[in-house]
Order: C-alpha cells, then sequence, then structure tokens
C-alpha cells in the first residue's frame, strides 16, 4: 500500500471533512494517507465536453452531440455500462440546470499545472476544471471553477461554498496576474447531479479560518492513522 508521507488532501475531501463525524474525519484521513493504487476514474469522457460547454457560450448541441455519442458507444464491461448511462444522464441534468452564473464569461479550460496550496502543514489538491473572466470597464475580474461529478457522493451546499472559497484562495494565489482582480462571485463550485452552483461565500474569511482549523486537525492526526 502506497503512503503519502507529508499530509495531502483534494478540496472535494477537505470540504467533506468539515462537516463529518469524528469516526468519518479519521476515515477520510487515512485514506488521504494511504491512496489506492487503482483508483479508475468516471465520467471521463465528459468532463472536457462540459468545460467545452461553457467555453462555446452554453450551445446546447455540444451536450446533445455528445448524449448521441455516449448512446451509440457499446460498452465492454459493466463498469463501462454504468459509466456510459450516469453521463448521459449527468449531461441531460446539466442541460435543465440554471447556470446564468456562467453566462457572458470569458472562459478557458484550466490547463495549468495544479499547484498545491498549503495550509497548516496540509497540502490541498485543488484543480480547477476553468477560468472565468469578466470585463468591466478597465478592470479584469478573475475566477476558478470546479466542476463536480458524482451520483452518489454529492458535495452538501455548505462544502460546495468551502470548495468556492478554497477556489478563491487559489485564484488569488496562482492565478490572477497584475492587472486582474479576484472575484468572489467568478469562484465557483458546480455539482452537477444536484444542479447547484455555490461561489465563494461572503463570509469567505471565516470558512478559511475553519479550514485552517481543519488542516491544523489533519496534520496532528496524520502519523497516528
Amino acid at each position: 500500500m502506497s503512503k503519502s508521507k507529508k499530509p495531502r488532501i483534494s478540496v472535494n475531501k477537505l470540504a467533506e471533512y468539515l462537516e463529518a463525524t469524528p469516526t468519518r474525519r479519521k476515515k477520510i484521513i487515512y485514506d488521504a494517507k494511504y491512496p489506492s493504487k487503482f483508483i479508475v476514474t468516471r465520467y471521463a469522457d465528459i468532463r472536457e465536453t462540459i468545460t467545452m460547454y461553457f467555453q462555446k457560450g452554453q450551445d446546447e448541441n455540444i451536450l446533445l452531440s455528445a448524449i448521441a455519442k455516449l448512446e451509440k458507444k457499446k460498452p465492454e464491461t459493466e463498469f463501462q455500462e454504468q459509466d456510459i448511462a450516469l453521463s448521459i444522464e449527468s449531461l441531460e441534468m446539466l442541460l435543465e440546470t440554471d447556470t446564468t452564473a456562467l453566462e457572458g464569461l470569458d472562459i478557458e479550460a484550466f490547463t495549468s499545472h495544479n499547484e498545491l496550496v498549503t495550509i497548516s502543514g496540509v497540502d490541498i489538491s485543488i484543480n480547477p476544471d476553468m477560468v472565468l473572466k469578466k470585463k468591466t470597464g478597465n478592470k479584469t475580474n478573475v475566477g476558478t471553477a470546479k466542476i463536480h461529478l458524482s451520483k452518489n457522493n454529492y458535495l452538501s451546499l455548505e462544502s460546495q461554498k468551502i470548495v468556492a472559497a478554497l477556489l478563491h484562495d487559489y485564484t488569488q494565489k496562482h492565478i490572477s496576474k497584475e492587472a486582474e482582480t479576484p472575484n468572489q462571485k467568478l469562484s465557483l463550485s458546480l455539482d452537477v447531479f444536484q444542479q447547484t452552483i455555490e461561489c465563494s461565500p461572503t463570509g469567505f474569511k471565516v470558512r478559511m479560518r475553519n479550514i485552517e482549523a481543519a488542516c491544523e486537525e489533519i496534520a496532528l492526526w496524520w502519523d497516528k492513522v
């Protein structure tokens, strides 16, 4: 079993950690310390499709074309069969989701190196999917968005706000350039199956203090699990 020597966790798992019971918290730390070598990723074929959909001004034909291709795809395993069905369902749900928060923006796929954010000795993998920009006069506002794709492991609204707060923090540290202004309203957590979008909350500083406290706890427990 592989082991991560330094405390490290993904942004979604950290968000879950903040709302978890003590028993669940220990399990999250254990899974982060001893990650599985054989993780098969679902929805691998559609994450780029969703990003392109937003890049192209929410052109429904992009999603409809992807659905048609998935429907013609012949699965070779039960996993592939389930993945195709869930991928189609997620795209159909996205078509029915209110995504006005992403309208009128300049959107790019996130292609940069996934810089880790270190808080209280814990490395956090943010790995956004999109970079969002909006010009207002001579000012360019910037933010990042992360797509959450899971039918069974959804994010609570508070977890989405925590993810969005960390996206804003990431934007400040690694995305915004000198002439750009990080904007909390452009740091978005999109949960496709819940059909919800949350931006970095007005209580950003409060969330960040809670995140710091959680990371301190993770660092303390790391060598004990």
